[in-house]
């Protein structure tokens, strides 16, 4: 069976999704700024409390940050070229595609584990 346009159409969908994802990402910077909250452990980190990224400390929203242009940069038009050479029939396409979209699901996994908690009050 041919799942040519099954798989494009989902490719496409991965496309689009992971570009708003991104922009969002890139382009969110609402928020008061940053902000220092004392840990369970009693250990003080400093939150980004901005955007996205709002409930996360500095340095892992500057890391999702960059891996929000190298997707947005990179990944996606690799992930476009890739699926044109698939449509051609290329085995190396279909790798490169498949390695891509693993890509994609590996980089969004991140997204899953912020927290839903309200953000903690800011101490002087």
């Amino acid at each position: 069976m041919n799942h040519t346009r099954t798989i494009t159409i989902l490719v496409i969908l991965v496309v689009l999704l992971a570009a708003v994802a991104s922009g969002t990402g890139i382009l969110s910077r609402e928020g008061p700024g940053p902000s220092t909250y004392m840990s369970i452990r009693g250990e003080t980190v400093e939150l980004y409390v901005r955007g996205l990224y709002a409930h996360m400390s500095s340095a892992v929203a500057i890391q999702g940050i960059a891996q929000d242009y190298i997707t947005l940069c990179v990944a996606l038009p690799l992930l476009i070229i890739a699926l044109l050479l698939f449509r051609k029939g290329s085995l190396r396409a279909t790798i490169v595609l498949a390695d891509l979209l693993l890509y994609m699901l590996l980089t969004y996994l991140f997204y899953t584990a912020r927290p839903l908690a309200p953000l903690p009050k800011r101490r002087a």
